[in-house]
């Protein structure tokens, strides 16, 4: 995290830096990135970033923090279903959510898809970034196996896993589907909100219900 010298920097500063430094990161990734280009973009001397942060890594991780943070007070915005629901009702309040930050934020989020798909420092810090987003998705699917709303015998291992590879690329997805613009994402009437929601109701009743034969039971509304 940054040095208490970074956060006594007046806000203007060091909200550029911070722009800066995502813009870095967001170009040319974790292993192409550059504090000396940084530094020289920003109009502040190498030493200075020193000052600030203790290496890159910690910058790097700083930003991970703060997008994180974003994308947690968008999904404040609306409260959470009940959790003794389906958790595909908590998958569809959270995917609508982080739809929504991804794409208001794409620098940020581009920063993080890329932490989770092989470009960090190191691949046990990619491997321990997955292993979380994959755990949330476990213990979400072990909650729906006690209120009833899955199968007991799912192999939740495999479950979370599939979950994971299907979710991380969803914003770049949906943007090739539809003409979103930003704010569509985030706002309640948007034009584009009904396809939107079709095509988040599509992906969760293929997750839900599988492959086979048998249509989504439409008498039962996901609860």
């Amino acid at each position: 995290m940054p040095k208490p010298t970074f956060f006594n920097l007046p806000e203007d500063k060091r909200q550029r830096i911070v722009d800066l430094a995502i813009e870095e990161f967001a170009t040319y990734g974790y292993r192409g990135a550059s504090i000396s280009r940084l530094v020289a973009a920003a109009g502040i001397a190498k030493g200075s970033f020193y000052q600030y942060f203790d290496d890159l890594d910690d910058l790097y991780r700083y930003l991970l923090h703060l997008g994180a943070e974003q994308k947690a007070q968008v999904l404040r915005s609306t409260p959470p279903p009940d959790p003794a629901l389906s958790p595909f009702d908590t998958l569809r309040w959270m995917l609508r959510g982080s739809v929504g930050y991804e794409v208001t934020n794409p620098r940020l989020a581009r920063i993080a898809y890329r932490a989770l798909t092989g470009d960090g420092p190191s691949e046990a810090f990619v491997a321990e970034m997955r292993a979380a987003l994959t755990g949330f998705y476990r213990d979400l699917l072990a909650k729906g196996i006690k209120h009833g709303h899955i199968d007991p015998g799912l192999d939740l291992d495999a479950a979370a896993f599939v979950l994971t590879s299907t979710l991380l690329p969803l914003s770049q997805y949906l943007l090739s589907r539809i003409d979103l613009e930003p704010e569509d994402l985030v706002r309640p009437d948007g034009p584009q909100t009904a396809a939107i929601e079709a095509l988040l109701d599509g992906l969760l009743d293929i997750l839900e219900y599988g492959m086979g034969s048998r249509s989504p039971r439409k008498d039962d509304s996901h609860g």
